[in-house]
């Protein structure tokens, strides 16, 4: 517990300073103060959402720097209730009533609605989807892995002078003092990632788009915080993959055709009464 505490205020505090560089009306400065007892309690940790833990968010943060928030792998049924959430805020035309708290209360309704009827029965289709998508990053991922690890080639030596000719021109002239060009880790590192980055920017497929660009932002996470490609193979591919997992999200809300908003001239909600044999979520159908 004191080692996620001393984790979590890091956090908040580096988050603090992020915020404070610029007030305004969308930032006045203020940040939540979540006592470390009650920081397994957030949203984002709990394991009804999410499969990462407290612990190993702070793990991550305390290998790669990258924000904690980042480093959350949501489950996928957490995911599609973020989607709703986005196209019911977007798509939909929620009415708002004639008292202050009708818009909240009517959106909620419609969300509840909708996840009832349409996602939650998909849930098993979603999941089978998460899953391939996630299979197929954590693949190339540990691919371009493995090249960015192995050991680099070792620089060739020179070779002692042989004869006695060119031994006495050595002792005489002296040996060449200059040393030749080693390729370091962090240089190597460095290298790897600029290949990384245009290999992401590349690729023809979306999953590599995906997997590559996150792992080159791992890589120059770790290369930063330690001048090296530092830490445990499996840790690091299983980060990687936690970054690239909106594609995984997509992949998995693609194959879902109640996330399918249909294509409409008017708005499908309006503060206009229905006539009550008629649902609102039959619009949708």
């Amino acid at each position: 517990m004191d080692s996620i505490r001393s984790h979590w205020t890091t956090y908040m505090d580096s988050t603090a300073t992020a915020a404070e560089v610029q007030f305004g009306p969308w930032n006045p400065g203020l940040r939540s103060q979540i006592p470390h007892e009650l920081c397994h309690l957030c949203t984002i940790f709990r394991p009804e959402n999410a499969f990462t833990t407290l612990g190993e968010i702070a793990e991550m943060h305390d290998l790669t720097g990258l924000e904690m928030s980042e480093l959350v792998a949501f489950r996928p049924e957490r995911l599609a209730l973020h989607e709703l959430l986005i196209r019911v805020s977007a798509d939909l035309s929620v009415p708002d009533g004639s008292k202050i708290e009708d818009l909240g209360i009517n959106f909620r309704q419609i969300t509840r609605d909708i996840l009832a009827r349409y996602i939650q029965p998909e849930i098993p289709a979603i999941t089978a989807a998460y899953d391939a998508a996630r299979q197929a990053l954590a693949a190339i991922i540990a691919t371009e892995l493995a090249a960015l690890l192995d050991p680099a080639v070792p620089p060739t030596k020179v070779a002692a002078p042989r004869g006695i000719a060119a031994r006495l021109r050595t002792l005489f002239q002296g040996a060449d003092t200059r040393s030749p060009a080693i390729d370091t880790d962090e240089i190597h590192a460095q290298r790897l990632i600029a290949q990384l980055h245009h290999r992401a920017h590349s690729a023809s497929l979306p999953v590599e788009r995906a997997a590559i660009g996150a792992l080159a932002k791992v890589v120059s996470a770790l290369v930063v915080r330690h001048g090296q490609v530092w830490g445990g193979r499996e840790l690091i591919s299983r980060i990687a993959t936690n970054l690239a997992s909106h594609f995984a999200t997509a992949s998995a809300l693609a194959h879902c055709a109640c996330m399918r908003m249909p294509s409409v001239s008017k708005p499908l909600f309006s503060a206009t009464p229905i006539a009550p044999e008629r649902d609102l979520l039959d619009l949708l159908a």
